[in-house]
């Protein structure tokens, strides 16, 4: 069953729209000792602008741990008009289904799965969570964000639509050792920009575009350390609906 109400604080885990700080709750910790060894984020993109999601998060928990946290910021930077809700479609762990609240906060800015059972704690050692969603409306007018710097590029992003998103957010609060990206887009990918960090950051490793496919990895990242992409799309944008 699906409740909705406020969160309190487990592990903290994000995806937030490019740009928008880490923002939430001020009961959030700001550092969180369960550490993600690998986290493999494999996203699809329609033509419609649907993303469908996958993470894969393998965590090493200490002590006394119920679960984690998952932070999705809906607000649109380009757009204050736009809201982009996730719909959660499947949570597991160590491949079981494990049972989930869905949360808001700050005034519903912020949608929050609350995953666990607040009365077993988790045993300590290495946990793998998968978390399947969709989020609508991703792909932007091809000119968004084509004036921000970032420290990775390879061919020519210039296209009539671009996917620009925070593929790894700011909003964790743990350290992620190594992050694998692999997106797949609704047309040909002429060039995409990656960033690890705020501003330009610093370059993402293996950037590779293919056909309609980004492949990216980042690794090190300490707390609260944002992957962006920006990746052009020849496809027409799609309408928005809000």
């Amino acid at each position: 069953m699906l409740v909705w109400a406020t969160a309190g604080a487990f592990a903290v885990i994000g995806l937030l729209h490019p740009l928008l700080s880490a923002g939430g709750s001020q009961s959030r910790p700001v550092y969180d000792p369960v550490v993600i060894t690998s986290l493999r984020a494999d996203i699809t993109v329609d033509r419609d602008g649907l993303m469908q999601a996958t993470e894969t998060i393998t965590a090493e928990f200490p002590l006394l741990r119920h679960g984690i946290f998952r932070y999705w910021d809906v607000g649109n930077l380009n757009d204050p008009h736009v809201r982009q809700e996730p719909s959660v479609l499947q949570i597991s762990l160590d491949g079981k289904p494990v049972p989930y609240e869905m949360l808001t906060e700050q005034y519903g800015r912020f949608v929050v799965a609350k995953i666990g059972d607040p009365n077993v704690y988790l045993s300590p050692g290495t946990h793998v969570y998968r978390i399947r969603y969709t989020v609508p409306g991703v792909l932007d007018p091809g000119a968004t964000g084509a004036t921000k710097e970032f420290a990775t590029s390879t061919g020519d992003s210039a296209a009539a639509s671009v996917f620009f998103w925070n593929v790894v957010a700011p909003a964790w609060n743990n350290d992620i050792a190594r992050a694998e990206i692999a997106i797949t887009l609704p047309g040909r990918v002429p060039g995409a920009q990656c960033s690890v960090g705020a501003g330009v950051g610093r370059a993402c490793e293996a950037l590779r575009v293919s056909g309609e496919r980004v492949e990216l990895t980042a690794l090190d990242l300490p707390p609260r350390t944002p992957v962006t992409v920006r990746a052009g799309v020849d496809v027409p944008t799609p309408p928005r609906f809000e």
